[in-house]
């Protein structure tokens, strides 16, 4: 399928799941983070070897914050819908490596903290 190719490109850890929550399309990044994770299987299988996945399969469409194997993670859930009704057929998780972000943020935050307490030696 064309939209295939271009899902492939993408860097960060996509997921596609039917109506089902059965996998229909991974990229090699997704593979990569979760190698146990198979084609046409349920993805509730899979939360036992990854727990991380399991709030993803029950939640709203939006960005929801996750912290797995060390790295910081925002997942976006969103939804293909049809019907007049815009019922969900599918629903697409695209995984943002925060870690860099995430880190940098908490190293500002230390900066501050250090830059605040000298200002009360001084003063």
């Amino acid at each position: 399928m064309e939209f295939e190719s271009c899902l492939a490109c993408i860097g960060q850890p996509v997921v596609i799941l039917d109506k089902l929550r059965q996998v229909i399309y991974m990229n090699g990044a997704f593979e990569a983070l979760f190698p146990r994770v198979e084609l046409s299987e349920n993805l509730n299988a899979f939360t036992g070897d990854y727990p991380i996945l399991l709030p993803l399969l029950g939640c709203a469409e939006g960005v929801y914050p996750l912290q797995y194997g060390g790295r910081y993670y925002s997942a976006c859930v969103s939804f293909a819908r049809y019907g007049k009704r815009s019922r969900p057929a599918a629903r697409c998780v695209l995984f943002f490596d925060e870690t860099e972000t995430v880190e940098l943020l908490n190293e500002t935050r230390q900066q501050g903290e250090l830059l605040r307490q000298s200002n009360e030696k001084i003063f």
